[in-house]
């Protein structure tokens, strides 16, 4: 799997790594709209630019710099290391390339097939109660549960991502407000008092992530 190497070992995003990769093998140039060094600071690919080495088995095969999108924001201003030649591209760029570090990290708390999933048990402080596929239907501890709820709960379950990352060590004490087991996990959340959102973490990972309210509502549900 791909993985962040620097500035810390992190499973990376794979949509963004997978259109990454699709971009830099193939990008459609429109024209050199510039040769002038003088100039690559107006387009932003100097060192200002976002620096891309592309490899293939080890071989750096391209270098390039992206810099700034163009008036419409579709297309996107590029120039290969070592040339003084900026080229416009037919391809928004920017948005594919130019990303803070924690926008390559993959933010997944769990996720699975939501066809696949068939039991998940709710703890409420000391409620617990298991949502099942049973005879047909989905039950709730053996009694038919609001079958419209099911699906769009479980779409939300199987990819569940985390909105911010926690990389500071949680050391204060919290009050578990509600844990979800699924598929051999456990995803534990912890309300923070005064603010929409929870941190949470799961079994699966040593990570901790902020969680907006919102979010966290899509699947921590009462009984159905």
């Amino acid at each position: 799997r791909w993985m962040l190497k620097a500035p810390m070992m992190y499973p990376a995003d794979e949509a963004a790594v997978a259109t990454a990769v699709g971009k830099g093998r193939s990008i459609v140039l429109a024209g050199v709209v510039s040769s002038n060094p003088e100039k690559q600071s107006v387009f932003q690919v100097d060192s200002t630019g976002t620096l891309v080495r592309v490899f293939e088995r080890g071989v750096e095969k391209a270098t390039f710099r992206v810099g700034k999108p163009s008036s419409t924001f579709q297309e996107t201003y590029v120039r290969m290391e070592g040339s003084n030649d900026v080229y416009l591209t037919r391809d928004r760029l920017t948005q594919v390339f130019s990303k803070a570090v924690k926008e390559w990290r993959n933010r997944t708390i769990f996720k699975g097939d939501p066809q696949a999933i068939r039991s998940v048990t709710y703890r409420f402080g000391d409620t617990t109660f298991v949502l099942a596929f049973k005879d047909s239907i989905w039950r709730v501890d053996d009694r038919p549960a609001a079958q419209p709820a099911i699906q769009p709960l479980l779409n939300a379950l199987a990819n569940f991502q985390g909105d911010e990352f926690i990389d500071t060590a949680v050391t204060s004490p919290m009050k578990m407000t509600a844990a979800i087991a699924v598929e051999g996990v456990e995803i534990r959340f912890f309300e923070v008092k005064g603010a929409p959102k929870y941190i949470v973490q799961s079994s699966a990972s040593p990570q901790w992530f902020e969680v907006q309210q919102w979010r966290a509502q899509q699947i921590l549900k009462r009984k159905l």
